[in-house]
């Protein structure tokens, strides 16, 4: 049987005592990787390459590889990749393989990937060269075993970051409590910036805020009255300029080189006030820098990385809480300024293009308004009424016998309304009846015996004995109730009175004809001026929405009516074309046409009207 390729020479002793050292001493995840990788393929020994990805800021980068001079590193992408979207171990051929004396020597990769809650932190891919496929789930199972050490490490990193974090949260509420603590917005800067030089042991803390497109400095560390110190302020207003212009925070240190970073004002302020490191930090918020704050240090003592972005983070909520208190404390004048300057930026400024839209909307729409014209029209409340209406009355003292129609019922002319009872009336016809005919027997006798004294009486006598009969049958006639004409019976029922008493004069029905109609407009007394005799206008009734009338204006009644605390007068009209639909008691809305106005004039008309009576009343003009 041939021999296996052995990839890997016996292990340099000194080398894994060096690697043991790291990987339990060293802090830096790069260091910890690599001797973690060169343990790991020291103990598979047909391993060819190897290499450590992790995951930072959503994407994965390599952090380690063994041998350290290999070139092509890149095969093993694919099988990284695959394991990542897979979350699990992966083994996959690498299709290429190698002469060694009798027989193929093949080349396979392994994947392992590392998950922190669900998520894939870590992926570890080793080449192997081997002919023996059997050595392969060993070979997993030891690289499965030892991925807990890159699990340790990435357990205790988050660890370390939820730390940190707790410890910026914690800073930054302490912070935001001891600038909300203060009343004013002078000392809440004083406070931020005294609580900055304790935390970061610095010796000044600088806070500025820009405005007028300049820095101005509002509070000192340590220092109550810095308005004569206007030498300091100069500079210290240079560097916060500097790093507000470059757009990030600029870590100076007379210590080392800095290639990239514009540092002039800060190299300054250094060698005219003695700070050997200086850290400025650009304030953000809304789309803009606002302020700045700059910290001193001795040269002795610079500012780290984690320091850096420390201060980042706590700045961050307690500089926009300083920067609303500052905006508040502005007297009420420079607010409404600077909030139409800010309205008037965003309106002619870049982007908000939605807020230039409805600028242009509104300002196009005024402009109509302005200029067009239109009817103005005065609203009122529409009532139909009939041109004639005739009441029926009792005729004289009787009884009701029979109701033959009530209110809302058409009659034709001479239609039978109600009856009254006859009864008595009858009896009395009868009786003057048979007086009647007795007295002219007696005055034929009389005439007979030539008894001229008998004959007048007896005349007279038959007068008033005709008289009273033809009113027994006047009245018996107006026991029928009639129309007197073709119209709508408005009010009236006796039918709930039968056989009641009803004396002369009482009003039993109103009629009202169909073919005549008037208009009754409650007009305010607010446009009661502007109505004028012959103006004409449509209107609408509630029972008939669909069908549009025009009336014309013919009396205007000085008589005022009450309706819900307003003071409306009456106005009468005609309708220019009657409908056979309309009936008496519609009611509805109509708007008198008075003339051509501009728009804007007739829609603010009654705010101007109160204006000008406000004032009248509270100024006198």
């Amino acid at each position: 049987m041939a021999e296996e390729l052995v990839i890997n020479s016996q292990p340099d002793k000194q080398l894994s005592r060096d690697s043991w050292a790291e990987l339990t001493q060293s802090n830096d995840n790069a260091i910890y990787c690599r001797a973690w990788l060169r343990l790991l393929c020291e103990k598979i020994d047909i391993a060819a390459s190897a290499v450590v990805v992790i995951a930072q800021q959503e994407q994965y980068h390599p952090v380690a590889q063994w041998p350290d001079d290999v070139k092509d590193i890149e095969k093993l992408a694919d099988i990284v990749d695959e394991a990542i979207a897979e979350k699990s171990g992966l083994l996959a051929s690498l299709n290429h393989s190698s002469k060694n004396a009798t027989e193929n020597i093949r080349h396979y990769a392994l994947a392992y990937p590392v998950q922190i809650q669900g998520n894939i932190a870590a992926v570890t891919a080793i080449e192997i060269v081997t002919n023996d496929e059997n050595k392969l789930q060993d070979l997993m199972q030891q690289l499965q075993w030892g991925s807990a050490w890159l699990e340790a490490l990435l357990y205790r990193q988050k660890q370390q970051d939820d730390n940190n974090l707790q410890q910026q949260l914690e800073s930054s509420v302490d912070l935001l409590a001891a600038v909300l603590n203060e009343k004013e917005y002078t000392a809440a800067s004083m406070a931020l910036a005294t609580e900055m030089a304790h935390r970061l042991n610095s010796d000044r803390v600088s806070v500025g805020f820009w405005e007028k497109n300049k820095i101005q400095i509002t509070a000192i560390s340590h220092t109550a009255d810095f308005t004569k110190r206007m030498n300091l302020i100069r500079f210290l207003s240079q560097a916060m300029e500097e790093a507000i212009e470059q757009r990030f925070a600029i870590n100076f240190s007379l210590s080392k080189r800095h290639s990239n970073v514009i540092i002039l004002a800060h190299d300054e302020l250094s060698r005219q006030h003695g700070a050997g490191n200086i850290l400025t930090i650009p304030l953000y918020h809304q789309d803009a820098y606002y302020a700045a704050v700059t910290f001193e240090r001795p040269v002795e003592t610079p500012f780290t990385e984690e320091e850096v972005k420390y201060v980042q983070a706590v700045l961050g909520l307690a500089g926009v809480a300083l920067n609303e208190k500052r905006l508040n404390d502005k007297p009420v004048y420079k607010k409404l300024f600077a909030s139409v300057r800010l309205q008037w930026a965003k309106l002619v400024g870049p982007q908000y293009a939605g807020r230039k839209l409805a600028a242009s909307i509104i300002l196009t729409l005024i402009l109509f308004f302005t200029f067009a014209k239109g009817i103005y029209r005065i609203n009122a409340d529409v009532t139909i009424e009939g041109e004639l209406r005739r009441v029926i009355s009792a005729p004289f003292n009787g009884y009701i016998s029979q109701s033959v129609k009530r209110a809302g019922d058409i009659v034709k002319q001479q239609d039978i309304i109600a009856k009254l009872d006859d009864r008595e009336l009858r009896l009395e016809r009868i009786k003057w009846a048979s007086q009647f005919a007795q007295y002219q027997r007696q005055h034929q006798e009389a005439l007979a015996k030539r008894n001229r004294a008998q004959v007048n009486i007896l005349s007279a006598q038959i007068q008033q004995a005709k008289a009273q009969l033809n009113l027994a049958e006047s009245r018996l006639k107006r026991t029928h109730i009639v129309a007197p004409f073709d119209g709508l019976i408005v009010t009236g029922d006796l039918s709930q009175r039968l056989g009641a008493a009803i004396q002369q004069g009482e009003v039993l029905f109103e009629l009202t004809p169909l073919d005549n109609y008037r208009v009754i407009l409650q007009v305010d007394e607010h446009r009661i001026s502007e109505i004028k005799v012959g103006q004409r206008g449509p209107l609408v009734l509630s029972a008939l929405p669909e069908e549009e009338y025009y009336f014309q204006i013919e009396k205007i009644l000085p008589t005022t009516t009450s309706q819900d605390g307003e003071n409306r007068f009456r106005v009468e009209a005609r309708l220019e074309s009657p409908s056979k639909r309309l009936q008496p008691g519609m009611q509805g809305v109509g708007k008198v046409e008075v003339e051509q106005r501009r728009l804007i004039s007739i829609w603010t008309q009654a705010l101007r009207e109160w204006v000008d009576l406000q004032t009248w009343k509270w100024f006198g003009f």
